[in-house]
């Protein structure tokens, strides 16, 4: 068991009070959230990846009531931090990869990336992207948007040994906007025309947007 397992367990249902200080040290949502906010079409059905806690979810909740997310995440525990106000307008579904909404489609106006791509593994990398792509194809979804680190500099090295040595994942590989772009034109392939939009809402985390024409 990881060490920040053990202090999720230890610490119960008094989690989300050390959790919170804790992101700040990497990140600051509320920069994040509102880049998130604004790039969402009005009254979006969004598709969020990897949910995990529900941080971001919460978040854009509150700053946008006319949105409704579906929240997956392969691990069991999901959600925690969602205020029960909100789950009128949040789905969660536990123990769901991206690999399996593909294979059970459903239509999304936007699908959200947070803090997820660098958690998997480079050699798994590929067939992520191709699945991305596939369910983005079939959703009917008209925007993707990512969030995540841009390699380089003390804070990120600090997100990167945290995710190593307190989350125990030695997997962690840090993918640079620059890549990320390059991945997603390979999985699209040419025939899909992709545009582009990158903010840096709180160095080093980084928004890419992607509209599809």
């Amino acid at each position: 068991m990881s060490l920040g397992a053990r202090i999720r367990r230890l610490m119960g249902p008094y989690f989300n009070l050390l959790g919170e200080p804790y992101r700040a040290i990497f990140v600051d949502l509320r920069k994040v959230v509102t880049d998130l906010a604004n790039a969402l079409p009005a009254d979006a059905h969004c598709l969020d990846v990897g949910g995990g806690d529900g941080a971001v979810a919460n978040r854009l909740l509150q700053r946008r009531p006319d949105i409704s997310l579906t929240v997956i995440d392969p691990g069991p525990n999901l959600g925690g931090f969602i205020d029960p106000a909100y789950m009128g307008r949040c789905e969660m579904r536990a123990g769901l990869a991206l690999s399996d909404m593909v294979q059970n489609v459903e239509p999304f106006d936007v699908v959200m990336l947070n803090d997820v791509v660098h958690h998997v593994p480079v050699e798994a990398r590929h067939d992520f992207f191709a699945d991305l792509a596939a369910l983005c194809r079939r959703s009917g979804c008209t925007r993707l948007l990512i969030k995540d680190i841009e390699p380089g500099g003390l804070r990120a090295l600090m997100a990167l040994l945290s995710d190593i040595y307190i989350t125990g994942e030695c997997q962690v590989v840090q993918i640079s906007a620059g890549q990320m772009r390059a991945q997603l034109e390979a999985a699209f392939g040419p025939g899909t025309e992709l545009n582009f939009h990158m903010s840096m809402p709180d160095t080093p985390n980084y928004l890419l947007r992607v509209d599809f024409s």
